[in-house]
């Protein structure tokens, strides 16, 4: 994958675990490796290039820059195992999906366009909020781990199949706050490149996209052969991410965003 490691801003500092947070991290890895291979693939083959996680203070509990597993060891490791194997599921797919860099394009022009003409003002915690909805909604549905109470998951809000945008205007629209317990959910979407300090742009003009597709392809294809490969997530990742099988308005997003542009979104659902 094709880099730039020059910091230009801040790094996140990290933090050293403790023994018994070791063998807690230790007892987390087997446990995302046994239930979730598609994770693990993903995880060692893409956000691996700097340890499989950045333990750090300054997150409250769990994190992502679309490239780095984020954690706030001493949070993170209250959890039971099984909600830990969900968190981290969960940071995964913010980084398959881009969710930081989607957010990072729509703060840039400060707005979320709707091909109907709509725009709504963007704010960053709600278009974390949406995103975590329908991330969230794939892994209790295909049953990854345990969902953590202080997350986000109503599916009258949002659900697997919904586009971000969609649940994005739903929260506009409806002001409203968080299922399953938790008002704002249990990660942040950070700017991509924060975690190692790099600028923004020049993170998401690093990313290549077609080596996280073959990645999903190949974590897919391995998934299925231990026969673990949750069929909603196979069939939402086909179309969104896949070569060949990308939704209609997932492909405009991204070639709008090929040319440096803020991409047009297709859906517009109340």
């Amino acid at each position: 994958m094709a880099t730039n490691t020059t910091p230009h801003l801040p790094a996140i500092k990290s933090v050293a675990l403790t023994p018994a947070q070791e063998k807690d991290w230790e007892k987390c890895r087997a446990a995302v490796l046994h239930q979730t291979p598609f994770f693990t693939h993903i995880l060692y083959t893409m956000m691996s290039r700097d340890g499989l996680a950045l333990f750090t203070h300054e997150v409250p509990i769990a994190a992502t820059d679309g490239a780095r597993l984020i954690l706030h060891p001493d949070a993170f490791f209250r959890f039971t195992l099984s909600e830990q194997v969900f968190i981290i599921a969960h940071e995964i797919l913010h980084c398959v999906f881009d969710h930081p860099a989607q957010a990072f394009r729509m703060k840039q022009v400060g707005k979320v366009v709707y091909s109907t003409g709509e725009e709504l003002p963007f704010e960053h915690k709600r278009h974390n909020m949406a995103a975590d909805y329908v991330i969230n909604d794939m892994l209790v549905k295909d049953r990854v781990g345990s969902f953590p109470k202080v997350g986000l998951h109503d599916r009258n809000i949002g659900n697997s199949h919904d586009a971000v945008v969609d649940v994005y205007a739903r929260l506009e629209d409806d002001k409203a706050g968080g299922g399953g317990g938790g008002s704002e959910g249990f990660d942040a979407l950070l700017e991509p490149g924060a975690a190692s300090g790099q600028e923004p742009q020049q993170a998401v003009d690093s990313r290549s996209e077609g080596e996280w597709r073959m990645a999903v392809t190949s974590a897919i294809a391995a998934a299925k052969a231990q026969g673990k490969m949750p069929s909603n997530m196979e069939r939402v990742l086909g179309e969104r991410v896949v070569p060949g099988r990308g939704d209609r308005a997932g492909e405009q997003g991204r070639e709008h965003e090929r040319r440096g542009h803020q991409p047009c979104c297709e859906s517009r659902v109340r």
